[in-house]
C-alpha cells in the first residue's frame, strides 16, 4: 500500500524504490507493472532491466505493450516500435490509444498521409478531445488542411458544446486566417459555456478594431457589459439621451465625478440647439459638480466654453478655460475659447492675439465655428475695438 499512497502523492522516485523492491522480493507481476510504468515516466536508470522482464512476464498486457513501444521511441528503434504497434492493433483494432500511438510513429517515419489516417481512425473510435486536437493539429499544421480541420472542431463543437480547449485551437486558426467574424461568434460561444467575462470583451475588442460600433452595441445591450464602453458608443452614435443614462447609472454607483462631467455633455448635446433654461441651468450644476475634481483640461475646456457662448459667466468662463490652457496648452479648442471669450468681453486686440496663435491649424481652421469666431474676431479687431 505504500508504493500506491506515494503514487498518489506525485512522489514518483520514491514510489518506484518501493514496487521495484517488492517486484524483487516477491516476484509478482502486478508490482513489475507498477515499477515499469513510473520508470517509463521518469526515465529511470532501471527501464532497461524492467522492459526485459517485462517481455517475459507480461507479454500479454496490452498496456506493457504499449510501453515497450514508447521505450522504443525513445530508443529511437522506430522500426521496433512500428511492428509491435502493428501487432499490437492486429491483437486490439477497437483501442484508439493503439492507433494513436502508430500515427505517431509514422511520423516519426515522415508519413504524414499514413498517420492521418490512423489519427482519424483513433478520432472515430473515440471522439475524445484528445483524439480530436491530434487530429486537427495534423491537418491543419502537417498537412495544411485547414478547412478540413475547422470542419472537424466545428462537427465536435455542435455535438460536445465550446470546451477552451477546442474553441482555444478553433480561435487560433481563425485568427491565422484573419476571419475576425468567426472569431467573435467563437468568444461568445465560450462566454455562453463559462461567463467569463474576458470572453465577451475580447469579442468587443475584435468589433471595435473593426469600427462595427452597431455590432458592438448590441453585442454590449444583449450581454449587458463593460458599461463605459456602451456609454462611449451611444454618445459617438448621438444616441445622447441613452449615454445619459448610462452616465447617470455610473455615477450613482461609483460616484466618479468623470460621470458627472459626462451627464453635463450629454445633456448638453442633445438639447444645445434648443436648450431651455432649465437644462442649461441642470448642465452647469453638473459641471460645477465635477470638473474643478477631475483637473482635466478637456471638462474646464468645455465648462468655460459653455459659460462663455451663453454668455453665462463670461469672466467666470474665460478663467475656467485658462485653467484649461495650464493643463494643455497646445489644444486649439482651448485656445480658441479663450479668444472667444476675451472677444465676448469685447476686447478684440487680445481676442485676435489668442485666436492669431492657431492660424496654422488648418484642419481646425477648417470647422464651421473655428472659422466663424475668426471672422467675428478679425471683425471687431477691424473696427479698432479695443
Amino acid at each position: 500500500m505504500k508504493g500506491f499512497y506515494l503514487l498518489g502523492d506525485a512522489k514518483s522516485k520514491d514510489a518506484l524504490e518501493v514496487f521495484y523492491m517488492l517486484y524483487k522480493t516477491t516476484k509478482k507481476p502486478i508490482f513489475l507493472k507498477e515499477a515499469l510504468k513510473i520508470a517509463f515516466v521518469i526515465k529511470d536508470d532501471r527501464l532497461d532491466e524492467l522492459i526485459t522482464d517485462a517481455r517475459e512476464i507480461l507479454n500479454a498486457d496490452y498496456d506493457v505493450i504499449r510501453i515497450e513501444i514508447g521505450y522504443y521511441i525513445l530508443k529511437s528503434q522506430i522500426k521496433d516500435a512500428k511492428d509491435l504497434a502493428l501487432n499490437l492493433i492486429q491483437k486490439e483494432s477497437d483501442n484508439s490509444i493503439n492507433h494513436s500511438i502508430l500515427a505517431t510513429i509514422y511520423l516519426f517515419n515522415d508519413e504524414p498521409i499514413r498517420a492521418l489516417k490512423e489519427f482519424k481512425k483513433a478520432y472515430e473510435i473515440e471522439g475524445s478531445e484528445e483524439n480530436l486536437l491530434k487530429l486537427v493539429d495534423m491537418l491543419d499544421n502537417k498537412l495544411d488542411r485547414t478547412n478540413e480541420a475547422i470542419r472537424y472542431l466545428n462537427n465536435w463543437i455542435g455535438e460536445n458544446g465550446c470546451s477552451k480547449p477546442v474553441c482555444f485551437t478553433l480561435l487560433n486558426i481563425y485568427s491565422a486566417k484573419g476571419e475576425l467574424d468567426l472569431m467573435i461568434e467563437v468568444y461568445i460561444k465560450l462566454y455562453e459555456a463559462y461567463e467569463e467575462s474576458d470572453f465577451l470583451n475580447r469579442a468587443l475588442e475584435i468589433l471595435l478594431y473593426k469600427k462595427d460600433v452597431i455590432s458592438a452595441k448590441e453585442l454590449l445591450e444583449k450581454y449587458s457589459f463593460n458599461e463605459p464602453i456602451l456609454m462611449e458608443i451611444y454618445a459617438e452614435l448621438k444616441e445622447f439621451q441613452k449615454a445619459y443614462n448610462v452616465a447617470q447609472d455610473l455615477y450613482n454607483r461609483s460616484q466618479n465625478p468623470e460621470y458627472m462631467a459626462r451627464m453635463a455633455i450629454y445633456k448638453y448635446e442633445q438639447s444645445s440647439k434648443n436648450i431651455s433654461k432649465f437644462e442649461l441651468d441642470m448642465v452647469v450644476k453638473l459641471f460645477e459638480g465635477s470638473v474643478y475634481a477631475l483637473n482635466s483640461p478637456i471638462y474646464f475646456n468645455y465648462y468655460g466654453y459653455l459659460l462663455i457662448d451663453y454668455e453665462i459667466d463670461l469672466k467666470k468662463g474665460l478663467d475656467i478655460a485658462k485653467k484649461a490652457y495650464i493643463l494643455d496648452p497646445n489644444s486649439p479648442y482651448i485656445i480658441d475659447s479663450i479668444a472667444w471669450g476675451y472677444f465676448k468681453l469685447g476686447e478684440c486686440k487680445e481676442a485676435k492675439m489668442w485666436m492669431d496663435k492657431i492660424q496654422s491649424d488648418t484642419k481646425f481652421m477648417k470647422e464651421d465655428e473655428a472659422k466663424a469666431h475668426k471672422t467675428a474676431i478679425d471683425k471687431c479687431f477691424n473696427k479698432g475695438t479695443k
